[in-house]
């Protein structure tokens, strides 16, 4: 039987960079990551964090832990991490996700009440409708996606190592010509400059054994 094995990781982003988003000064995102199976019993751990990129790139090297920490937590064995970025956001729109988060947290907080009370139900009728207002915000579309299996048995069982997980486009971008007019026939062309499922970027993780 092989032995079980678990660690204490500690996963830090440290770059991104998306090629589609070069041409573009700044602009504002939310950023999804998720540990997924990172232990029996446990589907996913999720974080969520507004980034802000200049021509298509953002570097945490320098910054503080505090931007740009991902995840503290035990893991076994193999586990997946999954990073996904959304469109570009004005800050009014990053604000109303933020309530959308804010609403799912309640959402949760009335649950745990329904389940561990007697006449949970009652106690929890405050706390859902609040939830109810909150979630009425639309997630935003992703942009870019990537997924990776990390084993234990290839990270160091002290220090740090660098993951470099590649990203993948989830829409596809096209430009469209218009040839002719005047006394030609017009026409219009599409040309395919980023294809669904096409590269489109990567992201480089920090993992730390603690």
């Amino acid at each position: 039987m092989a032995v079980r094995t678990r660690r204490d990781l500690e996963l830090t982003l440290h770059e991104l960079v998306v090629p589609s988003l070069q041409s573009q000064t700044q602009t504002g995102h939310l950023l999804s990551a998720a540990l997924l199976w990172p232990r029996v019993s446990i589907a996913s751990r999720s974080c969520e964090k507004e980034i802000s990129l200049q021509q298509g790139r953002a570097d945490w090297q320098q910054a503080d832990w505090c931007r740009k920490i991902l995840f503290k937590e035990s893991v076994d064995n193999i586990f997946g991490l999954e990073l996904s970025l959304s469109c570009p956001l004005s800050r009014a729109q990053l604000q109303e996700f933020s309530r959308y988060l804010a609403g799912n947290i309640i959402k949760l907080g009335a649950e745990v009440i329904d389940d561990a009370f007697p006449g949970g139900d009652a106690a929890a009728l405050p706390l859902l409708y609040a939830s109810k207002n909150l979630l009425q915000t639309k997630k935003p579309a992703i942009i870019v996606r990537g997924a990776c299996a990390i084993s234990l048995n290839d990270l160091p069982e002290e220090g740090t190592q660098f993951l470099e997980l590649p990203l993948f486009s989830e829409r596809e971008l096209v430009r469209r010509r218009r040839e002719g007019g005047h006394r030609d026939h017009v026409r219009y062309t599409r040309e395919t400059l980023l294809a669904a499922g096409a590269p489109d970027g990567l992201a480089r993780i920090q993992l730390r054994s603690l």
